[in-house]
């Protein structure tokens, strides 16, 4: 009787002492997938390569009877942001995506033809938007802080203009193209190149940064989650052995 009471109570004290035989790979990292990589595969999309010879292309409604004012400011640096820019003109046949599109050929075939093709415009020269096609480099007055060219319109229409730099890297506080009113004349529609994409891949990486951040933060929750119900089962487990072990503890008592 002895024996079989020492025998109960070592099983006891067995119980009570045996390691928890969950390991950390039941809860743990095994079953997870991080999927950032499907994130950044499916949740960012690549901006299309620029091929077109020009930076920027825009379109504009302009009228017969009123004067217009191409203008480029020196930057805050004391230089303009360079010291010439091609700029094509071509009549649009709509004041739409097609229109602007339809001119792309044209603007192809000018930007495609050699430096003695186009016309030289200084600084206080004439543009002319008509229905003729033009090709102008515009040469910046280097000795003076902004730089004016004359827009002169034949015709009532949409006009697509198309140049070698975006027209906004000349501007300081002053709009690239306003009427003689002063009025800034924005595009009824443009289009960029690197520029326009390094813009929107600053945003997409925020808002993939963002989305990291979400994910990473739902993940966490998960965890403590199944932390605090891995706890809870570990208590119970604990709690049963506890209870099984007592029985056995007092069994001996009781012979």
């Amino acid at each position: 009787m002895t024996g079989f009471r020492g025998f109960l109570s070592a099983l006891a004290i067995f119980l009570l002492t045996v390691p928890d035989c969950k390991g950390e790979g039941q809860n743990g990292t095994e079953d997870h997938v991080d999927d950032n990589g499907v994130h950044e595969e499916h949740g960012h999309t690549e901006a299309a390569a620029w091929i077109h010879p020009w930076a920027w292309a825009g379109l504009a409604h302009l009228s017969a009877d009123m004067d217009y004012t191409w203008s480029a400011v020196r930057q805050a640096s004391g230089g303009y942001a360079e010291e010439e820019m091609r700029l094509v003109i071509i009549a649009a046949v709509s004041a739409d995506e097609m229109g602007l599109e339809a001119a792309e050929e044209a603007a192809e075939a000018l930007f495609a033809t050699p430096a003695a093709n186009w016309t030289l415009v200084h600084s206080g020269g004439v543009l002319m938007a008509s229905r003729t096609d033009a090709s102008y480099i515009l040469q910046f007055d280097q000795f003076s802080w902004i730089s004016l060219f004359s827009l002169r319109v034949g015709h009532d229409g949409p006009f697509a203009l198309f140049a070698e730099h975006a027209p906004n890297e000349f501007e300081n506080g002053f709009h690239y193209l306003r009427d003689r009113t002063g009025k800034s004349i924005e595009m009824i529609m443009e289009h960029g190149s690197a520029h326009e994409h390094e813009h929107e891949d600053e945003h997409d990486g925020e808002d993939e940064h963002n989305g990291e951040h979400e994910h990473e933060d739902e993940h966490d929750h998960e965890d403590e989650h199944e932390q605090e119900a891995g706890l809870t089962s570990d208590n119970h487990d604990k709690w049963g052995l506890v209870l099984a072990s007592s029985s056995i503890i007092a069994v001996p008592s009781l012979l």
